[in-house]
């Protein structure tokens, strides 16, 4: 009994001694999508000033337009900055990036958008600038009807008027808005044909014919008399589009007009037919597909591996695979249809690459998933070659790097990489750190793409088209 009780009285003696476990030290939790899209924004925020200068106010924009998810008053304060430095860009590309900025901010707070849209001055004879300047102010009126402040939203198409340009898109927004016996709306197309009659804009045609059976008739009279009378402003189509207004209002003048314009009643020459030939055995092939794609999606697919049509056998292919993916069906479909669609030409496989890699994560093969992507930034960064080809008979691109065709090319590499694997396609970004401009656009738009949020919309300007451009703003 000594024994047991000296034993006992030694233990805790002994358990000191002891090697004790250590308790595992917490699993740092994975951040979430959402926190890395924020942790990229504020990089690109510290880092803007290494792009050029002209293309900082691009990133400022799409940056903003991301921002918005996270503080909406840093956002407003980006909106301003990227508008500010659109002063060094030539009124070609400055116009259509201020009116970006400005229908941008518009949902988010109109006295900025209007504060901003008061400074901006497109030329007339520069159609994409107005245009784009119109749609702002567009943007800013619908938020102000949706508000039911249709009053200021008046006031702004005759804030913002100028010689020569007219918000006409606007204009027939608040007439279409508001009630058929609003007299507001006879203010707004009242002012519009003021205005044209003192200095011809283009565009009011169009307002004129979407709204003239609505108006009264000492108004339409004014209006289309004033389009007649403008020889020198009023192409052939406005001339057409008039004279049946003119027969319907003013008889004479619409005479007068034909007496000395005969030519605008010559009939228009036809438009030659496109040809949406099918070959027999191709639409035999089509029309079995159809009707064993929903249950039998694996016979469907050996039925259009035999349509000729390279490019219909393509779209099929897909189509049946999506219905696949769609009611839940199995990942052999996927495999079937990314054997099939390997067999397409190289050219092809490089444009399908997005649609590849998808349809490869939906087999299993993730290491073919991640070849396709890599296909998809591997043809981005050919037409990036053909961008900056200063050899080539047209040169290289002049047009803002962010209209550029292979920005918009890495921007579906972007969100084809995020579709395929989320944070982890962070990774891809890397290959673009010796480009700065190129690396803060898609690291922004590899930021909304973890947002959820679909691909920026930019316009695509070739070399060509840029030229084009230039020689239209210098006419």
């Amino acid at each position: 009994m000594r024994c047991i009780c000296f034993l006992l009285s030694a233990l805790p003696l002994f358990a000191d001694g002891l090697p004790t476990a250590q308790p595992k030290p917490p699993v740092a939790a994975q951040p979430t999508p959402r926190e890395v899209a924020w942790r990229v924004l504020s990089g690109v925020h510290l880092a803007v000033g290494k792009a050029q200068a002209a293309v900082q106010p691009y990133v400022m924009l799409h940056l903003a337009e991301n921002t918005v998810e996270f503080n909406r008053k840093l956002a407003l304060i980006e909106f301003r900055d990227a508008f500010a430095d659109t002063r060094i860009l030539e009124t070609t590309y400055r116009v259509p990036l201020q009116a970006q900025i400005v229908s941008a901010a518009a949902p988010i707070d109109i006295p900025t958008a209007i504060e901003l849209v008061r400074t901006m001055r497109p030329e007339p004879n520069q159609r994409r600038a107005r245009e784009s300047w119109d749609h702002s102010v567009l943007a800013i009126d619908a938020q102000l009807l949706g508000s039911n402040r249709a009053n200021e939203a008046i006031d702004l198409i005759k804030l913002v008027s100028l010689p020569g340009v007219f918000p006409n898109d606007a204009a027939s927004n608040i007439i279409t808005t508001l009630s058929p016996k609003d007299d507001r709306r006879l203010s707004v197309f009242g002012y519009a044909a003021t205005c044209y009659r003192q200095f011809p804009f283009p565009g009011f045609t169009t307002l004129l014919v979407d709204h003239w059976q609505e108006m009264p008739l000492n108004l339409v009279v004014l209006a289309a008399d004033a389009v007649a009378d403008d020889g020198s402003h009023a192409s052939h189509a406005e001339l057409r589009q008039v004279l049946p207004i003119l027969r319907a209002v003013d008889a004479p003048r619409a005479a007068r007009l034909l007496n000395e314009r005969p030519e605008i009643e010559e009939p228009e020459k036809e438009p030659r037919p496109i040809s949406t030939h099918v070959d027999p055995d191709d639409d035999r092939q089509m029309q079995r597909a159809s009707k064993l794609a929903q249950e039998y999606p694996m016979r469907a697919l050996d039925e259009v591996a035999s349509i000729r049509d390279p490019e219909l056998r393509e779209q099929w292919i897909l189509q049946i695979a999506r219905q696949a993916f769609q009611s839940g069906g199995d990942a052999n479909v996927a495999s079937r249809a990314l054997y099939m669609l390997q067999q397409l030409p190289a050219e092809s496989q490089g444009e399908l690459s997005g649609k590849l890699g998808e349809l490869a994560a939906y087999a299993g093969q993730y290491q073919l998933a991640e070849q396709w992507v890599d296909t998809s930034f591997e043809v981005a960064a050919r037409v990036l070659e053909a961008d900056l080809n200063t050899k080539s008979d047209c040169g290289a691109n002049p047009a803002p790097r962010d209209w550029w065709p292979s920005t918009a090319a890495y921007r579906s590499a972007i969100h084809g990489s995020v579709a395929l694997f989320h944070t982890g396609a962070e990774r891809f970004l890397t290959r673009m750190q010796h480009d700065p401009d190129l690396y803060l656009l898609m690291s922004v738009e590899f930021a909304r793409a973890l947002l959820g949020s679909g691909t920026t919309a930019a316009p695509q300007i070739t070399c060509r088209a840029a030229v084009a451009l230039a020689k239209e703003a210098a006419q």
